[in-house]
């Protein structure tokens, strides 16, 4: 018997959209694109990797002891407040498979990552309105799509509530390496928090999908219990722990990233739009005169941009940050889609 979907699930929540469609738009039309519908880190450190056939002979262990080992020295902890997976949404996925069951709620702070609440629904959880009533408060910090960052202080106050009200705080810093990681939670020790951690983004690696997450080992022990088996492949596992070891290279990153946002949102300032102030390597603006039309006009161009409809605001428009000249032919394309 097929499984009957609750009526809070509607059509869209099962397939919710994400930017990242280069490869699906090359193959289709055979041009290529610039994709700055995604959020990566236009300058990463590189990662001296080398990978040995031999180690596809055997599974990965599926309790990934030496890649939690390696994060937990870089974080302070203990393994098994490690949880590893296939992106960190298959990590978010576990999470709510494991949390969520009849009247357990959640509240997320709209405009945010669409993937809170979907997944959240599809395991059975009930969306509030009001976060004092909820089960799992979702956070994402820096926020995406605005870019917004909380400071720790802040963000801690929080938790703080939380702790008083028995709320679990799910705490996702996907972006935070390329934003200020000072304001991180990740070495806190606290049975409610759950904070989410990629790699794939901080290191311009999408292909490779490998994320992270540190809580209380009881909530560990569980979400790998629904994570895939083996989810997390050989090669992604070696490359993530030489890549752990590049951490502190990143600032390099952060500053190359800061400079070409400054000098982005001066020119799409200048062009009218409404720009978001942003502390990350993306730039959400508005352009109420047609925004679609320009997405459109702009593919034509061969630059794909994050249509920001999914996340509940008309007429938004989100771009990742990439390097000098490829956000030079960004401008040049924008400036030309406006004469059209």
């Amino acid at each position: 018997m097929r499984r009957k979907l609750p009526d809070t699930i509607k059509a869209h929540y099962l397939f919710n959209e994400h930017g990242g469609h280069r490869k699906e738009r090359c193959e289709e039309s055979g041009k290529n694109f610039l994709d700055f519908s995604v959020s990566l880190n236009p300058y990463p450190p590189p990662v001296n990797f080398l990978f040995n056939p031999v180690l596809f002979n055997d599974y990965p262990d599926n309790n990934y002891l030496r890649l939690k080992k390696r994060i937990a020295r870089e974080h302070n902890c203990s393994p098994a407040e490690i949880s590893v997976g296939n992106g960190s949404i298959e990590i978010l996925r576990a999470f709510c498979t494991y949390i969520f069951k009849e009247n357990v709620s959640f509240f997320t702070f709209d405009p945010t990552f669409g993937e809170y609440e979907t997944s959240s629904l599809l395991a059975g959880g009930k969306k509030t309105t009001d976060y004092k009533n909820a089960d799992v408060i979702f956070l994402c910090n820096p926020n995406n799509p605005t870019g917004k960052l909380q400071s720790k202080e802040k963000i801690l106050d929080l938790l703080r509530f939380c702790n008083n009200k028995e709320i679990i705080l799910f705490l996702d810093e996907a972006f935070i390496d390329l934003s200020d990681p000072d304001q991180s939670l990740i070495t806190e020790r606290n049975k409610n928090l759950f904070v989410l951690r990629s790699l794939t983004k901080s290191f311009s690696v999408p292909g490779l999908r490998i994320g992270y997450a540190r809580s209380d080992p009881e909530i560990i022990k569980f979400v790998d219990c629904f994570r895939s088996p083996w989810s997390v492949n050989r090669y992604a596992e070696e490359w993530a722990i030489c890549a752990l070891g590049e951490i502190d290279n990143l600032k390099e990153s952060r500053i190359k990233i800061e400079s070409e946002r400054m000098w982005l949102t001066k020119i799409l300032l200048e062009f009218g739009f409404d720009v978001t102030t942003t502390d990350t390597n993306f730039i959400l603006f508005s352009y109420p005169v047609n925004a679609s039309h320009l997405i459109s006009n702009l593919e034509k161009e061969g630059i794909l941009v994050r249509d920001c409809r999914s996340f509940g605001l008309i007429d938004f428009i989100r771009i990742g940050i990439r390097t000098h000249d490829e956000n030079i032919e960004l401008i040049n394309a924008i400036e030309k889609c406006l004469l059209l």
